[in-house]
């Protein structure tokens, strides 16, 4: 191409290079001072703490300590809250043994959000659902004392649930007999058997002898718990993390091989004696035999039961009707049945988190037995034996192999006291149990009351001579020489004394009065308190301290007249120690 080719096509080229430029001049620029211009690392770093600033709650809450609990993934979820100056300042779980440990772990995260937002309203943690809803719901409970219904688990793995189930378990004070034990225990696909030594009251060796259900890299992994087992002796240890069935079935089925060695040493390794040496006497409580029906109000309404009366004992309570009750906290309150029938009375604790269920099935079995005390047409809804007045012995075997002597005054018809006559008195393990067994013999107008903690063999031999004084009452037979007229100058009484419960200086309430009764017998001048209650009209937290102050002392006042005060309830202490002084002064 020549020069004038390109001239020619270059002129004709110009007016549209000028109109494309026409164009790019025309067109708008960008607003710059529009564009943000980055942050500086002061401002960004202020951006970030606002971004992270959590939310803080504020607590309006009666103070005090509570306790509480709602069903969680495998069981009940139990807590302690504690509440100081309104505010929940502490969060304590007391049991969550159902719980899948790993799962559970993650769940105690939400602690840590009630306390900071104080409320059990949180969201629950990922993963975690149902245990998390466990421990917001046990809050709930114990600050309002309403019962909470959390949503059901529905287990959807292939392994049996009741792997999951931590069997509980508590060392024997007096060891273990030498010898080899078996035990069994479901794990995931089937139940494990296991094998136990013991030697020189020593765990040492512990081996599965049977797991075909179990798929063999997780047991393998399972079988870590025994060398735990073995290097703390106790089956009380962690599961292994990704075996959790596995090794819950082998310490499950462990727990039962420790119970048999533990049943098989009789005691005989221990200075007490095995409360198997309590008579098994079936007493006649004279209720007339049949079947009664009754009802009562629970949680979601009205719950029928039949109670079976045979031989004048209660053998069998039902539950007829119960439509409205949650499955789960019914099934929980069912508990009290086997209480009622291995106790022949119904004045009963409910079983916690499931209070309303269970105050409406003792009602409906308290309402049954109206009609069998007043078809035996007896009045006495404690103990309806009829007892010929009188002063009756009898023997039992304490601890440490001891025997046991007990003296029993009838009079109208009615336990008035009992004596220990052997051994010693005046010692410490004595004052402990009797103190406490002869109030609830004499109370309840029985001797199958329960034995006192830490003080069983004592406790068991003195209702079991108690048992066998009582026999001799029922026949009045004056014949065996165990009878003897009731002392002339024998008394029993009733007295009181109100008291102020004033504030320390540390102390922020309003003083208010308690009123102290104490039942007294005086044979010969001397005094013995047989019972004893203290009451207040005072609110809901002056009340836990209270309670808390006369439980702590009241052993010791009872066979000593005088207890250190309880420690976080001083003011409390000081007022019962003034009271009781007042009444046995009368």
């Amino acid at each position: 191409m020549d020069r004038k080719q390109i001239l020619k096509i270059g002129i004709h080229l110009i007016p549209a290079l000028l109109t494309i430029a026409l164009i790019l001049g025309c067109a708008s620029r960008p607003d710059l001072e529009k564009i943000p211009e980055k942050l500086k690392p002061e401002e960004e770093e202020i951006v970030m703490e606002t971004e992270e600033e959590q939310e803080v709650g504020e607590g309006d809450f009666d103070d005090g300590v509570y306790e509480g609990s709602a069903e969680g993934y495998g069981g009940p979820v139990k807590v302690k809250v504690t509440v100081e100056d309104r505010q929940i300042t502490d969060i304590e779980i007391v049991d969550a043994s159902k719980e899948t440990d790993s799962f559970f772990s993650r769940a105690k995260t939400v602690v840590d959000d009630i306390l900071r937002l104080q409320s059990w309203d949180v969201d629950v943690v990922s993963g975690a659902t149902f245990s998390s809803n466990g421990i917001k719901g046990a809050v709930q409970n114990a600050l309002t004392g309403k019962e909470v219904k959390t949503e059901k688990a529905t287990k959807t793995t292939s392994g049996n649930s009741r792997a999951l189930t931590k069997t509980s378990f508590t060392a024997p004070t007096g060891g273990y007999k030498d010898g080899t034990y078996s035990g069994s225990a479901q794990g995931f696909g089937g139940a494990i058997g296991v094998s136990l030594t013991i030697s020189s009251g020593k765990i040492t060796a512990v081996n599965v002898t049977g797991a075909s259900g179990e798929t063999p890299s997780y047991l393998s992994s399972a079988k870590g718990v025994i060398s735990r087992i073995l290097s703390k002796q106790t089956p009380n240890v962690d599961t292994v993390s990704g075996a959790t069935y596995s090794s819950n079935g082998i310490l499950n089925a462990v727990k039962q091989a420790l119970n048999k060695a533990s049943e098989t040493s009789g005691g005989s390794q221990n200075s007490g004696n095995s409360s198997s040496n309590l008579k098994k006497q079936i007493p006649n409580y004279h209720y007339k035999d049949g079947i009664y029906t009754g009802t009562g109000e629970g949680y979601g309404g009205e719950i029928k039961r039949t109670v079976t009366v045979k031989n004048g004992q209660i053998t069998n309570v039902t539950v007829d009707s119960a439509a409205n009750e949650t499955p789960a906290y019914l099934s929980r309150a069912k508990s009290l049945l086997t209480d009622v029938m291995e106790k022949q009375k119904w004045d009963l604790d409910a079983v916690s988190g499931a209070t309303f269920s269970s105050e409406g099935i003792l009602e409906a079995v308290s309402e049954a037995m109206k009609s069998a005390f007043e078809s035996s047409g007896s009045k006495n809804t404690a103990s309806s034996a009829s007892y010929h007045d009188g002063v009756y012995s009898g023997t039992g075997t304490g601890y440490d192999h001891k025997k046991l002597r007990a003296r029993v005054t009838i009079k109208d018809g009615r336990i008035i006291s009992v004596e220990i006559l052997e051994p010693d008195t005046d010692s410490t393990l004595y004052q402990k149990s009797s103190c406490g067994v002869i109030e609830e013999i004499i109370q309840n107008q029985r001797w199958d009351v329960d034995s006192i903690a830490g003080a069983t063999y004592s406790s068991n031999g003195i209702k079991e001579a108690v048992a066998e004084a009582l026999e001799q009452a029922e026949k009045g037979n004056s014949s065996s020489g165990v009878s003897q007229p009731v002392d002339s100058e024998m008394d029993t009484s009733k007295v009181t004394a109100t008291v102020t419960v004033t504030p320390d200086g540390d102390e922020d309430f309003e003083p208010y009065e308690i009123t102290l009764t104490l039942t007294v017998k005086t044979v010969n001048g001397k005094k013995t308190v047989e019972a004893s209650e203290v009451v207040s009209d005072t609110n809901k937290t002056n009340k836990r301290y209270l309670d808390k102050a006369f439980e702590g002392m009241k052993s010791k006042l009872t066979s000593n007249g005088s207890a250190d005060a309880v420690s976080s309830a001083t003011c409390s202490s000081k007022a019962i120690q003034s009271a009781w002084t007042q009444a046995l002064s009368k």
